[in-house]
């Protein structure tokens, strides 16, 4: 900002009252995030335990695939009964229609991922929470 008023033909004057605000702008932004650094750290630590679980999930699916692919036929099969057992809960009209948007729709491989995701994320909670306790009790 303090390059453009130079060559503008500004005075001196100008230049350093736009580098003060500047300054003051950022010295504002920091003591913000000083004062948000747990909001910061737990938004990170939610994001990271996210990516950690969906590269996981992916990555077993990749294994799978290679070494046992009948699990993925099993998986695959067990989403399907449960898209079929659960539209059979709701009265007739709807849970055909719902079952026929589900398999068509929701049967693709983003639905069995988010499945496998949240069932993983399900599993690995007692074990990160064993984690969480031991490190409190660390400190």
């Amino acid at each position: 900002m303090a390059i453009l008023v130079a060559r503008s033909g500004g005075s001196r004057d100008r230049m350093v009252a736009a580098d003060r605000q500047l300054e003051g702008n950022v010295g504002r932004w920091l003591a913000g995030l000083r004062e948000r650094r747990g909001e910061i750290v737990n938004w990170t630590r939610v994001q990271f335990f996210r990516l950690w679980t969906a590269t996981a999930v992916i990555i077993l699916f990749g294994l799978a695939f290679w070494y046992v692919p009948e699990t993925l036929t099993w998986w695959q099969k067990t989403v399907l009964r449960m898209i079929e057992n659960g539209s059979e809960m709701l009265p007739y009209p709807w849970s055909n229609r719902v079952e026929y948007i589900m398999i068509n729709f929701g049967a693709s491989i983003w639905l069995q991922f988010a499945l496998a995701i949240i069932v993983f994320r399900v599993l690995m909670w007692p074990l990160a929470r064993w984690w969480r306790r031991q490190s409190d009790r660390r400190r």
